[in-house]
């Protein structure tokens, strides 16, 4: 895998004078813009430095990574990332209000899905194999952990864990995974040259980050946990979609003020996801008012789905 990449660096120069009488010297500090390329196929032993600039403010890059090759992503660029990536892998999602089916995006992404239960107590609902190995998982017919080889490019899903949380549900873990292989594959080579053994990345039920800190494992998860409800339903069909149904409503009732709940069924992501992005693009967006038909709204979801999680957003 090629990479191209840009290094900042500070060098500190020391100019000495001197001759038989005195010695002088003096320091001074500089930053430099370094443009690296190399391949992490072969270690990066092919590591070569094309060009040598000052560094300025100009040299900031678009689309900046951290030194362990994670993308930087802020919040408020979580929409136009999502974008990126189905123009890139499922651009008809981008066309018409549409439900992403995480199998076929997997399959335009070259990677193969398989169901198959992990652990014993369900605490890995997913995991991405970046390269083959001999992966090991919980056998419940002989109730032992087996050992069984794994190919690179594969997407493993417990299926018994999608209903614990939200997170957890089986089309989110999909598209999860696939994050993580557009976003995160570099990342996850440059790990190898200093762990040889790493295979693969693991997806837990219930996670979490302990203490305010968060290190490039910490960071990957958080962008696959956010982009993935934004990928399975992006924001300009959603709008197309919410502006629908408040003409449609907003007619049948004879009202301006009144609307009701989107079509959940056609798009597909998780119910729970559904619920925020309505509270958040539609509720707070178009009808900046009135709580109660947010609440009927949530209702209707609530008792179609029969989902517990959404009837805990009525509280908030």
């Amino acid at each position: 895998m090629k990479i191209e990449f840009d290094v900042a660096v500070e060098a500190e120069f020391e100019v000495r004078e001197s001759n038989h009488r005195y010695d002088e010297s003096e320091n001074c500090r500089q930053w430099f813009m370094l443009e690296c390329s190399g391949d992490l196929d072969c270690n990066l032993d092919d590591f070569s430095i094309s060009s040598i600039t000052e560094y300025t403010s100009k040299n900031k890059q678009p689309k900046p990574m951290s030194d362990s090759l994670v993308p930087i992503i802020h919040k408020e660029q979580l929409e136009s990332v999502a974008t990126d990536f189905l123009r890139r892998h499922y651009p008809e999602a981008l066309k018409n209000p549409m439900a992403v089916e995480p199998q076929v995006l997997a399959e335009k992404m070259g990677l193969t899905v398989e169901m198959r239960e992990i652990t014993k107590d369900f605490s890995v609902f997913g995991q991405i194999y970046f390269h083959d190995c001999d992966a090991e998982f919980y056998d419940e017919d002989s109730d032992e952990i087996v050992q069984t080889h794994v190919s690179g490019r594969t997407i493993i899903v417990d299926p018994k864990a999608y209903f614990l949380r939200n997170l957890g549900s089986v089309n989110n873990t999909i598209v999860h995974e696939c994050v993580h292989w557009d976003q995160h594959r570099k990342a996850f080579e440059l790990e190898r040259l200093y762990n040889s053994s790493a295979t693969r990345i693991k997806c837990q039920v219930v996670g979490g980050i302990k203490d305010n800190t968060r290190d490039a494992t910490d960071w990957m998860e958080w962008q696959a946990n956010a982009l993935a409800p934004k990928i399975q339903m992006p924001l300009a069909m959603f709008k197309t979609q919410a502006f629908k149904f408040i003409k449609q409503f907003s007619s049948e009732l004879g009202t301006s003020e009144l609307i009701d709940v989107m079509d959940t069924k056609q798009m597909s992501c998780s119910r729970m996801a559904k619920c925020l992005e309505m509270k958040e693009k539609v509720f707070k967006e178009f009808v900046p008012s009135p709580r109660p038909l947010i609440k009927k709204a949530l209702e209707r979801i609530a008792a179609e789905f029969k989902d517990v999680e959404s009837k805990s957003l009525l509280k908030s």
